[in-house]
């Protein structure tokens, strides 16, 4: 997940910026070479990363990582006590999402409450999918 976002802004710092183009898109290709220099070797120490320890085997995100943390620290808890677990996610953006899917993905009767300074952004999460 991490990679794939660094591999997205090294793209962007290296695009060419057409005439006309809007506000947000003006800031592609502002990286210059250093950004691009350490984009590309943080690209390269990922991939190393991968490949010579087991962070690619299990978990692909930090959400899937952080609820088997959570399960494998709290298992035998969880077993003795099922039905009184509640979950809270502070906030309702994308890893809030991310790690929403990933608990359920785990644990579908999951009793979860999301706390968001919008009501309706919280609601409108658990209601997806």
């Amino acid at each position: 997940q991490i990679l794939a976002q660094v591999k997205a802004c090294h793209e962007h710092s290296i695009e060419k910026v057409e005439a006309g183009a809007t506000e947000a898109q003006a800031s592609a290709g502002s990286g210059g070479k250093i950004i691009s220099k350490m984009l590309n070797a943080a690209i390269r120490m990922g991939k190393v990363a991968r490949t010579k320890t087991k962070i690619g085997k299990g978990s692909v995100s930090v959400s899937s990582a952080a609820v088997e943390l959570m399960l494998s620290k709290t298992l035998p808890d969880l077993k003795k006590y099922a039905s009184n677990v509640h979950i809270c996610i502070l906030g309702a953006g994308k890893m809030s999402r991310l790690l929403l899917l990933a608990l359920f993905s785990k644990n579908p009767d999951a009793y979860v409450t999301v706390v968001n300074r919008s009501v309706e952004k919280a609601q409108l999460m658990l209601e997806e999918d």
